[in-house]
């Protein structure tokens, strides 16, 4: 552990997003932290696909002489603000649904349309619902509902929370926070001394949670096609990352830095449930490429 700085005393991070979000790295950052170490203390880090915002926030920890540029697509800012709002609807709910005896158990149909009409009312009065993490209190792992009339249209079960720690602004302190296309701040910031940090959704899988209009095969030849900079890219067993690039070097049709770049890569099982698990990705190479 090294010291960073005198008021957060010795080094700290979050481990993991302080809100639920499909595709968070916490798994992964205890590795992120070390892989980091191989990489430049004042180069300008891209996260170009910033999700929660957490790897932008370990790499600001790890990194605090580095410019941080963190794509906010999500907006997952806002609903850090709005913890405290949250947190009062889910007291209100849990008043709603009273004596509560199971823990997954389907709620009723009246005090389901209770809920609604508070999370309604909430936004007829100018309060932001953060629909997606009320949401993850109501439906089972993996559904998701990105506004009220979609949740509506589901069946409810009592996960309800006692609700969540509020964020200190130390969170996405010193952190440089953009909302656009992942194309278009790369033509920004490519000529200067960058490190891409990728985490994309992944090929093959379920996007629907993400704000992206979609994710395809063009979408991610477009993306390898900026990879020609030290960079750190996340994938899964599912999305044949590894098996695309070595497809490209045998057929010489890789860039010279992805022909000529030693990756490496860490894997990490990550366990669905009892019965089903899939393999997590790290890639990384931390040299630039010279002619």
């Amino acid at each position: 552990m090294k010291k960073i700085d005198e008021k957060l005393g010795f080094f700290e991070y979050y481990k993991r997003a302080p809100l639920p979000f499909q595709g968070q790295k916490r798994g992964f950052i205890k590795d992120y932290v070390e892989v980091l170490e191989e990489f430049p203390d004042d180069a300008v880090y891209l996260d170009l696909f910033g999700g929660s915002g957490l790897l932008s926030h370990v790499t600001k920890r790890v990194k605090p002489n580095a410019r941080v540029i963190y794509n906010d697509f999500d907006n997952f800012e806002k609903r850090i603000k709005n913890i405290k709002t949250t947190n009062q609807i889910l007291k209100e709910i849990r008043e709603i649904l009273g004596e509560r005896k199971k823990y997954g158990r389907k709620i009723e149909d009246d005090k389901k349309e209770m809920i609604i009409s508070l999370l309604k009312d909430y936004e007829n009065k100018g309060f932001f619902v953060d629909v997606n993490t009320l949401s993850q209190n109501f439906l089972f792992s993996g559904d998701r509902a990105k506004n009220i009339e979609e949740l509506s249209k589901k069946s409810f079960f009592d996960q309800v929370t006692q609700g969540y720690k509020e964020v200190k602004d130390d969170y996405l302190f010193g952190i440089e926070i953009l909302r656009d296309d992942y194309l278009d701040i790369y033509e920004k910031y490519k000529n200067e001394n960058i490190v891409l940090v990728l985490d994309p959704p992944y090929l093959q899988t379920d996007v629907a949670s993400y704000s992206f209009k979609g994710w395809s095969i063009v979408s991610f030849l477009k993306l390898y096609s900026i990879i020609n900079h030290p960079f750190i890219f996340f994938s899964s067993d599912k999305s044949e990352f590894e098996e695309f690039i070595n497809y490209e070097i045998e057929g010489n049709r890789a860039n010279d830095y992805i022909k000529f770049c030693k990756i490496k890569t860490l894997k990490k099982k990550t366990q669905i449930n009892k019965f089903a698990s899939y393999q997590d990705f790290l890639f990384y190479n931390a040299n630039k490429y010279e002619d």
